[in-house]
């Protein structure tokens, strides 16, 4: 370590890798999304500040818990949590790219190492990650971890080594659980040939990593009621990969929208299984219609699988929060850096098979190969793929360092192979692409809005527009943004194109129904309603809203002692959202009409839904009968 610590070239990388991650973060936060996160960074984000409180649930968990749990640590020290989580992605990062070196210098050379660490430190993708709340960051610095407790097994075989990968690979399984089934593979490698003694040492590596993820999968079970090892995400992102509409690399749920939500996930199980799932049982749902699929249709699952491993290893970096392409063209130069991921990395790491150290390379390339058949199962995405770019810098620090002393011969042939891998990674046989840049104008708006921006949240979403992807949700906001400015003629207009283009558009309609009703026409909103729970019948919004609606109906005919036009309207308003008010005035309709058994009835029901409902509690304990001073409730205050 000292001899490292006095390499002016350690210094000079990593100095290297802290300056390229703070320019990245300098103009990043110039950006709206860097203080309004969504998506994925804004659940971490949220999530964080659980942990800050003291809650680490809800349980089970949903995604592993590592980065959160992290992060919320350092919320729960610091103020500036936004900045602050950018800068703990740094720290790791820089602690990924120092590791790198040591763990190269350690079980290669120096050579290897300083070229190996220089590659991470200019790798545009990581450094883009480092300005994005997600556990990116951490996934990195654990994979240098892993790849070095492997390299250390294999070349120790002792038990304490056996302990270092079983913690190292737990821990990297709590942060991303595809290490998870990485892990037995990366263990059988690195105590292969087994032997007894191996053997023995292996179980225990094992016995360890289980040991290291078991708090977690008891706290799911004990707390959550649930027998979830570490998270319940992995069905759903199973569905979305291997579905007959995937492609798989757009992380679009079938029957949701673009921008997908999990109550969007349980609503369409509920709408298949008329049951409300817990989420273990919701992501075993989802697991099964990935795997209904496959059987379904094999061949259309196999040229699936196919096109994503070749994705998995090509230079096309697939979004999935965030447009890469328009947001780290903000960051000068940080395009061209990411454009040397996979592109540059792949061929030069193919060269290590033919250094002097093939064991190791052999071994790391397992570990590559694993890890890329855990994503490959699901779906391909920039991110879920960076773990193995620190696995795949000390590979091509290896090859790079090893290639000018191959004789001639393994030299062509080393040269021909990384030709041949740069041949496929640069090809793009699917024309896999970017959606439009709607996506990130439309990011950008819902940012603006959030931070009360409402001329520049305007200006974004009417940009979005431009893009058919993202068009009906851009004018959703769009029409949100008028509505705040005091446009409300103009945000009814917008919503009434809306659902003219989008007649299926459930909150377009539902939207529509609220201008129309603050424009006073309540039948027209009503309408609108009907329109939005027919296209989407467990949207909560519009079935309170025409539940609601239907509510002051009947009650304006109960105040009218028109009971029979009253019952109606509060059926239809305990169909679309029961609460005990709308039973309560059923109650009363009935009971005027002299229909004791019927009001009784709907006074149970209400008070099952509330028992402290005091207007029910109170007709219920006067001994219910059919008198003529029933209560008719009296019009609320507006």
């Amino acid at each position: 370590m000292r001899e490292i610590l006095r390499d002016k070239w350690f210094w000079l990388i990593a100095g290297t890798a802290l300056l390229l991650r703070v320019w990245h973060l300098w103009h990043a936060q110039q950006n709206p999304t860097f203080w309004a996160p969504a998506v994925d960074p804004l659940w971490y984000h949220q999530a964080a500040q659980r942990v800050a409180d003291g809650d680490f649930g809800p349980w089970p968990l949903w995604r592993a818990p590592l980065y959160p749990w992290l992060l919320g640590a350092v919320y729960a020290l610091v103020t500036n949590d936004l900045v602050w989580a950018r800068l703990c992605n740094i720290v790791l990062q820089l602690g990924a790219v120092v590791s790198l070196y040591v763990a190269v210098a350690r079980h290669f050379s120096p050579v290897a190492a300083r070229l190996a660490a220089a590659l991470l430190a200019v790798n545009g993708m990581a450094i883009f990650f480092s300005g994005e709340i997600l556990s990116t960051s951490l996934e990195l610095f654990l994979s240098v971890l892993a790849a070095g407790s492997a390299l250390e097994l294999w070349r120790t075989r002792t038990f304490r080594s056996a302990v270092v990968f079983g913690v190292v690979w737990g821990l990297a399984a709590l942060t991303r659980p595809n290490y998870l089934m990485v892990a037995p593979v990366a263990l059988f490698a690195a105590c292969w040939p087994i032997r007894a003694r191996v053997w023995r040492t292996a179980m225990a590596g094992l016995a360890i990593l289980l040991l290291t993820i078991a708090p977690i999968t008891a706290a799911n079970w004990i707390m959550g009621g649930e027998p979830v090892m570490i998270a319940t995400q992995g069905g759903v992102n199973y569905w979305i990969g291997n579905n007959p509409a995937a492609d798989g690399v757009s992380a679009i749920l079938p029957g949701a929208d673009r921008f997908w939500t999990m109550e969007q996930a349980a609503a369409i199980a509920h709408r298949e299984t008329g049951e409300y799932l817990a989420p273990g049982a919701l992501s075993d749902f989802y697991y099964d219609k990935g795997r209904a699929f496959q059987l379904a249709e094999p061949g259309h699952a196999l040229q699936l699988m196919v096109r994503k491993a070749l994705l998995f290893f090509n230079h096309f970096e697939a979004s999935n929060n965030k447009h890469l392409t328009y947001f780290s063209a903000q960051t000068p130069g940080l395009l061209v850096l990411i454009q040397l991921n996979f592109a540059l990395l792949l061929p030069i790491a193919l060269l290590a098979l033919w250094s002097a150290r093939r064991s190791e390379a052999r071994l790391l390339w397992v570990l590559v190969l694993a890890y890329a058949a855990t994503v490959i199962l699901f779906f391909i995405a920039a991110r879920f793929r960076m773990p193995v770019v620190p696995w795949l810098c000390i590979l091509a620090g290896v090859g790079g360092a090893g290639f000018v002393s191959l004789d001639s011969k393994p030299r062509r042939t080393a040269l021909l192979a990384a030709l041949l891998g740069f041949g496929i990674v640069v090809t793009n046989p699917f024309h896999a692409r970017e959606p439009d840049e709607g996506s990130a104008h439309y990011m950008e708006g819902n940012a603006y809005l959030a931070l009360g921006n409402l001329s520049a949240a305007r200006t974004s979403f009417q940009t979005a527009q431009t893009d058919a992807g993202s068009r009906e949700l851009a004018m959703l906001n769009l029409a949100v943004v008028e509505q705040r400015l005091g446009q409300a003629d103009t945000a009814r207009m917008i919503l009434q194109a809306l659902v003219t283009d989008y007649p299926q558009s459930a909150r377009g309609w539902n939207n529509y129904g609220v201008a129309l009703e603050q424009s006073g026409d309540s039948a027209a909103a009503l309408a609108a309603y009907q329109h939005a729970m027919q296209s989407d019948a467990e949207l909560r919004d519009a079935r309170e809203n025409y539940a609601r609606l239907q509510l002051e109906e009947g009650k304006k005919h109960l105040r009218a002692l028109e009971y029979q036009l009253a019952l109606a309207p509060l059926s239809y308003s305990v169909n679309a959202w029961p609460s005990a008010t709308a039973y309560y005035h059923l109650a009363v309709a009935y009971g005027r009409m002299g229909q004791d058994r019927q009001a009784q009835e709907q006074l149970d029901k209400a008070l099952a839904l509330d028992p402290n409902h005091l207007p029910s509690r109170q007709l219920k304990m006067g001994d219910f009968q059919s008198r003529a001073d029933l209560p008719i409730p009296a019009p609320q205050p507006k």
